[in-house]
């Protein structure tokens, strides 16, 4: 059965502003999950699937316990009719202990799955305040991060600067993605505002 997750931590902060113009927050943060709740595939050994393989299925476990800890920072400018704001978050999101029954791939010590080492995420925008017309463009950038989690290596083949050295006892690696980048564009006028889709651009994808 399922136990609760549940979370603990510190975070501490501090705020620069100079009048209107320049606005400074940086923030450090520390976190402990406890019993944490993620999706795990399961293998039947001993059944067999429509096209003769092992049939398999998906189950949700604790994971046990993880740590977050990092630094988040966000920044703003504003000149006349020009706004420019910036955010970049630095994380260690890593497996501490391993709960009981857990059957994944995960192994203490490892990074959690899906959460990025780095963020970056850029904004501009110019408003005319006589015609109500505003523009805005926005870039985020998202590195150094586990997108897979079927077969998992040691932590060098999983950065972007490493290449990919299988270890003997851990042969297969997983998807590693060095970077992501995500550009949207929103014009409004008065009461209408029309967003363009944010197109995403990986980089350095490998399996």
């Amino acid at each position: 059965s399922l136990a609760p997750e549940e979370q603990s931590g510190i975070e501490l902060g501090t705020d620069i502003r100079i009048g209107r113009m320049l606005g400074l927050h940086v923030t450090r943060f520390d976190q402990l999950v406890s019993g944490l709740i993620q999706t795990v595939t399961v293998t039947n050994p001993g059944s067999s699937g429509p096209s003769g393989g092992r049939s398999s299925w998906y189950q949700l476990q604790n994971v046990g316990e993880i740590s977050n800890g990092g630094w988040e920072a966000q920044a703003s400018l504003t000149l006349r009719s020009w706004s420019f704001s910036g955010a970049a978050t630095v994380i260690d999101s890593r497996v501490r202990k391993l709960a009981p029954g857990y059957t994944g791939d995960l192994v203490q010590g490892d990074r959690m799955l899906a959460v990025p080492a780095r963020t970056l995420t850029g904004t501009a925008g110019w408003m005319a305040k006589q015609r109500g017309l505003q523009l805005t463009s926005t870039i985020s950038r998202a590195s150094d991060w586990r997108a897979s989690s079927s077969s998992i290596v040691n932590e060098r083949p999983l950065t972007c600067d490493a290449p990919l050295a299988p270890t003997p006892e851990r042969s297969s690696p997983a998807l590693s993605v060095s970077l992501v980048l995500i550009v949207s564009v929103c014009v409004t006028w008065k009461p209408v505002s029309v967003c363009l889709p944010g197109g995403q651009y990986p980089y350095g994808a490998h399996a």
